[in-house]
């Protein structure tokens, strides 16, 4: 209006000001009269148009020109990129109503892709949609579209390439926290690299009584196979069950890496989905009672997701998948399987790994015999990654009390009696799954030989009650917990000790800290040990030595 305003009242010069006033006090009189002598409104607009021909006539343009002011600043507020805010968009939630409509229409196992677009207007870069996860900022590149920052309210860094998490703006190569008090042990961080989509979603078909499970899959239905095929990432999301957003982390690490061809790389993000993602019909889900996850344990799905009642456990979600991959009819150059978790993922990793009933060289995949099975297909190595889990499973009642591996005191163990009772120890609440597999005896003795990484990031060290104001990312603090260690970074360090004392050094397992880097699994994954826990080609020999110790290197 203001524009319209000011350009229609420059279009005339002062003297036609004053004239314009004056005919405007002579029209609104004659107004009323001619109005009094019936001769009506139509008769009023056109006097008035054709004595204010020049004053109409600025205002069209004056209106031409707004909106051409308009839509010149919307094109340049969509591409500009000067790391500020302002040029970031949020990328809006998953549409679950769209994934149910495509699921009910029982279409087995077809390619789900959720396109949530990081531009909001449709018609601009209509051919060049973006696609970012739930919660995660749209940052524009400089090809003209967008990457995606893991993180609700991030900082666009102005190279099109990173982003900062929230709290934080970019400073060169590094991000520094906006303000300081509010970060008290971490004030600075590692930039996030910006990941993108899509996000095919895929569903396993009938893994109890004909109800699915759903996953996001950068190669498409795992039942059909790619005998093209080196690697696989199966990637395990948080307690926020985000597993979108650790599919496009996992992406974009398998782009980092050199150890396989990328185009040889594919990967896998299960989704444990609990009530409130309103999980669509026909699709098993776990209860959402717990905050960090039933899931996690290997517990049962919830009765009400299929129609006799049946259940799965989350851990024979991920034997099944393991089975299917394993399967060298379909893949029969895959070399290497990384299943790799971040905090409860984490957790998931580490329990599952010890419990599986998976079993490589023994699964009904592998036994099948067919013409096209020689000798020189390849074998396929299953390594577990364990990132920032708040906890592990203990092999036995000892813990660490002032450097010294022993069993707790009386008065201590009066004070957690569950301190070793499953998840945290082997005591006794064990789920289905654990009491329908192999004996503990057996469970001990082969975890003592599988390819376990224990991926630490070196600033993992928030406990709120130690550090006042900082940001745990929801460490666990029950006693069961803090009896393990005080923070993540200590609990995973005293674990790895344990594992080597209980196994006198012949532990197959491995220990990587990656510096600088708290509790996020971007850049955790991304790192220079990240990779080479998740992609490094497996051991020749049977024989290979592993490190007894943890390696630091520089993160990148």
């Amino acid at each position: 209006v203001c524009l319209f305003v000011c350009f229609g009242f420059m279009s005339f010069t002062p003297q036609q000001h004053q004239q314009y006033f004056k005919v405007g006090e002579r029209d609104r009189d004659n107004s009323k009269k001619r109005l009094s002598k019936g001769k009506g409104l139509f008769d009023f607009v056109s006097a008035f148009a054709k004595k204010n021909e020049k004053m109409l006539r600025g205002a069209a343009i004056a209106i031409l020109v707004c909106l051409g002011l308009v839509t010149l600043g919307k094109l340049v507020s969509g591409t500009g990129n000067n790391g500020s805010h302002s040029n970031m968009h949020k990328a809006p939630p998953l549409s679950h109503d769209s994934v149910s409509g495509m699921l009910s229409n029982n279409v087995p196992a077809s390619t789900l892709i959720l396109s949530e677009k990081c531009d909001a207007n449709e018609d601009f870069l209509k051919a060049k949609t973006s696609v970012c996860p739930d919660k995660n900022t749209c940052c524009p590149t400089k090809d003209g579209l967008f990457g995606c920052c893991p993180s609700v309210s991030g900082s666009c860094c102005g190279d099109g390439k990173h982003c900062c998490a929230e709290g934080y703006k970019c400073n060169g190569d590094i991000c520094v926290a906006e303000d300081p008090s509010k970060h008290p042990d971490m004030k600075w961080m590692t930039q996030f690299n910006l990941c993108s989509g899509p996000l095919p979603l895929e569903r396993m078909e009938d893994v109890v009584n004909g109800t699915g499970f759903l996953y996001y899959s950068s190669m498409g239905n795992i039942y059909v196979g790619d005998p093209q095929l080196s690697m696989v990432v199966v990637v395990i999301h948080g307690a926020g069950r985000n597993a979108d957003d650790y599919f496009c982390a996992a992406k974009e690490a398998a782009s980092l890496q050199s150890s396989f061809p990328t185009n040889k790389v594919g990967v896998i993000a299960p989704w444990f989905t609990e009530p409130q993602d309103n999980p669509p019909q026909g699709v098993v889900y776990w209860n959402g009672k717990d905050p960090n996850g039933v899931w996690r344990s290997g517990q049962e799905s919830e009765p009400s997701a299929t129609e006799s009642g049946e259940t799965i456990s989350s851990y024979s979600v991920l034997d099944m998948m393991l089975e299917i991959l394993n399967d060298k009819e379909k893949y029969p150059n895959l070399a290497l399987v990384t299943v790799v978790g971040h905090s409860s993922g984490g957790q998931t990793v580490q329990r599952y790994a010890l419990s599986q009933h998976f079993n490589s060289k023994g699964s009904s995949a592998s036994k099948s015999s067919t013409k096209s099975k020689t000798a020189t297909l390849t074998a396929t190595h299953f390594r577990y990654v364990v990132a920032n889990p708040s906890s592990y499973c203990y092999l036995d009642a000892r813990r660490w009390f002032n450097g010294t591996l022993e069993l707790p005191s009386e008065e201590q163990e009066d004070n957690c009696p569950s301190y070793n009772l499953y998840e945290w120890g082997l005591d006794g609440n064990f789920p289905q799954y654990f009491v329908s597999g192999p004996s503990l005896k057996q469970l001990i003795s082969s975890y003592k030989t599988k390819d376990v990484v224990y991926l630490l990031g070196g600033n993992d060290t928030c406990n709120p009650s130690l550090i006042p104001g900082c940001q745990s990312h929801g460490l666990e603090v029950t006693c069961s917990d803090m009896m393990e260690g005080e923070f993540r970074l200590q609990r995973g360090k005293n674990y790895f000790q344990f594992i080597n004392t209980f196994y006198k050094g012949k532990a197959t397992h491995e220990m990587l800290i990656v510096p600088n880097v708290g509790h996020y699994h971007s850049l955790m994954f991304e790192s220079t040990n990240g990779l080479k826990a998740i992609f490094s080609k497996p051991p020749a020999t049977k024989n290979k030595k592993h490190s007894k110790h943890g390696h630091e290197q520089q993160n990148p």
